[in-house]
């Protein structure tokens, strides 16, 4: 039965769920961000955009930029969804912590990528 059905308010299914996901999402992200940095700094002095030639590279950059942002999506969700229904306090810690990691991951990741190519000339 829905909780609409019942009058009864409860927890949507899935929010522990989501706001764990949301946690380790952004705990993917920030491998990700590492090796792409990492990567870019190795190619840096070499002449030309390699980095950019290379289907690896794209692939962790669509990584670094899918993961923070779905689990930032995620935290925010899970997060709307425990506060409206009063739930337990560790999702809701889960959830701030996905949505503050993704968000500190998605500003280091874009400032370190303007950083390093306002250093790199071709």
């Amino acid at each position: 039965m829905s909780e609409i059905d019942n009058n009864t308010p409860g927890q949507k299914p899935h929010t522990g769920i989501l706001a764990a996901a949301s946690l380790v999402l952004s705990i993917l992200a920030i491998l990700a961000v590492i090796l792409s940095i990492r990567r870019i700094e190795a190619v840096q002095s070499l002449p030309g955009c390699l980095v950019a030639e290379t289907p690896k590279y794209r692939l962790v950059h669509s990584l670094c930029t899918i993961l923070p942002t779905t689990s930032l999506a995620a935290g925010i969700v899970a997060l709307l969804r425990m506060l409206r229904r009063h739930s337990r306090l560790w999702g809701k810690i889960l959830a701030a912590g996905g949505i503050a990691i993704s968000a500190a991951v998605l500003i280091i990741y874009w400032f370190n990528l303007t950083h390093l190519a306002s250093g790199h000339i071709h």
